[in-house]
């Protein structure tokens, strides 16, 4: 259902409006009426107006200045010019802030239906656009939050040699969304613990899990968001990393990185 505005300075000229169309034929369930700017900008803020219907020349402001308020600020709403005015100047100011149509007045009934029927035609448009733009917005923050989960659970069974066909792989990177191209090379980095310096309880030792791989993060997958920690078991986990250009200065890159990861596990932990 639609909610529509009547905007006029003239009594005479809201009625015939408002009796010129079987309204709740065209889903219009909800009819509001202003006969000065204030008054419109009011309902705007009280009432969600699909449709505005509205006189270009009022004692204090224009339609054009309210129509270029409303663009502003209700950017779902379509809006038609009613008018006794032919002014050219008036009608490239409509046309150019969107109006749907500038009408002149006296209105044939069947023209101003069939307006108010392209209006509600384009809401319903706009309409099914916001709603798969705030769905797709949804579903890329819920893969956003998911996607280290989604990251692990592929390496794990990478790494656990579950069906590595290529054409599974190709399956699952697809079918999940991943960022990895199967021509990717990656090399894979052991993270283990051999002895903890003294002996922990179930708490504490979550607490030095997380943070090894905390510090694993931040040292040597320093943000590579196609980098991924993976849990091996409670002692045990991977950092994959990018393999990048195999050569000499980057492999010794990579050793002192995790020289200087094993000594500060170490120092703090």
């Amino acid at each position: 259902m639609y909610q529509l505005l009547i905007v006029d300075d003239e009594i005479h000229a809201v009625r015939a409006v408002q009796a010129a169309v079987d309204w709740a034929e065209l889903s219009i369930s909800q009819i509001h009426v202003a006969h000065n700017i204030k008054q419109a900008m009011g309902i705007f803020g009280e009432h969600p107006i699909d449709i505005m219907i509205c006189d270009i020349e009022m004692p204090q402001g224009s339609g054009i200045e309210l129509l270029s308020w409303v663009r502003e600020r209700h950017l779902l709403t379509e809006s038609i010019f009613l008018t006794c005015h032919s002014n050219f100047i008036y009608a490239k100011e409509a046309i150019q802030l969107g109006s749907l149509d500038y009408m002149l007045k006296p209105v044939k009934l069947n023209e101003l239906r069939a307006v108010v029927l392209k209006g509600v035609e384009k809401i319903n448009e706009k309409r099914e656009q916001h709603i798969s733009k705030a769905e797709s917005q949804y579903y890329a923050k819920l893969w956003h939050t998911n996607r280290s989960i989604l990251m692990e659970r592929f390496w794990q069974d990478v790494l656990n040699q579950r069906d590595l066909s290529p054409k599974r792989i190709r399956d699952v990177l697809q079918s999940r969304n991943l960022p990895i191209q199967e021509t990717d090379s990656y090399l894979p980095i052991l993270i283990f613990v051999q002895r903890w310096a003294e002996k922990l309880n179930t708490e504490d030792r979550k607490l030095m899990e997380y943070a090894l791989m905390n510090a694993a993060d931040h040292m040597i997958l320093r943000g590579d968001e196609q980098g991924q920690l993976v849990r091996i078991t409670s002692d045990m986990f991977v950092a994959i990393l990018p393999a990048g250009t195999e050569t000499e200065d980057h492999t010794k890159n990579i050793e002192q990185m995790c020289k200087i990861y094993i000594e500060s596990c170490n120092g703090y932990f």
